[in-house]
C-alpha cells in the first residue's frame, strides 16, 4: 500500500510478529512493533490516506482499534479507540469513499455498527465532469511536501491552463456548452500553460498547520486558437492535511 511515497506492508517474524513495515524504494524495515517482542500486532487491512497509512492492529493498551502510521515509530498510533482501554472494538471492512474512511466496529454498547472517520488527512477527490477527453490527477495535498499535477490526453493544437480556485459547485460559466467548470470566478488563478498532450505542474506546499482542511478546486481548462471556445478537464477537490 503506497502512502506518501513509501510502500507498507505488513509481515511476520520471528522476532517481532507480524507489524507494520515500510519499503522506501531501497531498504524495508520494521515501523513499530506494536506489541513488543515475537508477539504479533496483527496488522491488517491497509488503507491509504494522503500520506498516511490506515490499519487493524493490536496493541496492549487498546486492545484491537484501528490504527494509524506516518512511517515512523512516533507518528503510528491508535486512530480511533471505539471502546478505551484494552477492551477491543475489533473494526473491520475499511473502506475509502468520497475521502472519508469508513469501517464497522463495536462501541462501547457492545453494538456492531457502521462508522465514518471523516476526510483523514490530505487527499484527493475525482470531480469528474470534463468534455475535452483531458484526464487531470495529482499526489495527495500533503502539508510541507511536493504536490505533482499532471495533465493527460489534452486537446492537440489547444493551449491548456492549469487553474486554481476555493472549492464550488460545478457551474457552466465561460465552458463550451457539455463542458463543466469547478472553478470560483472570484478567486480562481492561473498556475502554468502547457501545449503538449501530456505536462505536469509541480510545486512545494507549506507546513504550517493553518492550513489544514483547506479545500482547493483543480481543473485544466484547453482554449481552441481557431473558434476560441474552451473544454475542461475533469475537475479535483484537495484536501490539505498532513
Amino acid at each position: 500500500m503506497e502512502a506518501g511515497g513509501l510502500l507498507f506492508f505488513d509481515s511476520e517474524d520471528a522476532t517481532h510478529g507480524r507489524e507494520l513495515w515500510k519499503f522506501d524504494g531501497a531498504t524495508a524495515s520494521l515501523v513499530a512493533d506494536l506489541i513488543p517482542g515475537p508477539a504479533s500486532g496483527g496488522v491488517r487491512e491497509l488503507v491509504a490516506c494522503g500520506s498516511r497509512v490506515y490499519f487493524i492492529a493490536e496493541s496492549f493498551a487498546t486492545g484491537v482499534e484501528l490504527f494509524v502510521s506516518d512511517g515512523t515509530a512516533a507518528g503510528t498510533h491508535v486512530a480511533v479507540d471505539l471502546k478505551p482501554g484494552p477492551e477491543s472494538s475489533t473494526p473491520a471492512e475499511l473502506t475509502l469513499c468520497g475521502g472519508d474512511l469508513y469501517f464497522v466496529g463495536t462501541g462501547p454498547d457492545n453494538d456492531r455498527e457502521l462508522y465514518r472517520l471523516t476526510q483523514p488527512g490530505a487527499h484527493v477527490l475525482d470531480l469528474g465532469l470534463g468534455a475535452s477527453g483531458a484526464q487531470l490527477s495529482s499526489t495527495p495535498p500533503t502539508l510541507g511536501r511536493a504536490i505533482t499535477v499532471t495533465v493527460q490526453d489534452a486537446p492537440l493544437g489547444d493551449v491548456g491552463a492549469l487553474l486554481l480556485s476555493g472549492a464550488t459547485e460545478a457551474n457552466a460559466a465561460f465552458a463550451n456548452f457539455g463542458n463543466a467548470s469547478w472553478m470560483d470566478p472570484l478567486t480562481v488563478k492561473l498556475l502554468t500553460l502547457g501545449t503538449t498532450p501530456t505536462w505536469s505542474y509541480a510545486a512545494n506546499l507549506p507546513g504550517s498547520a493553518a492550513f489544514l482542511g483547506i479545500e482547493l478546486h483543480l481543473q485544466a481548462w484547453f482554449l481552441d486558437p481557431v473558434t476560441l471556445g474552451a473544454t475542461t478537464s475533469n475537475g479535483l477537490r484537495l484536501e490539505l492535511g498532513f
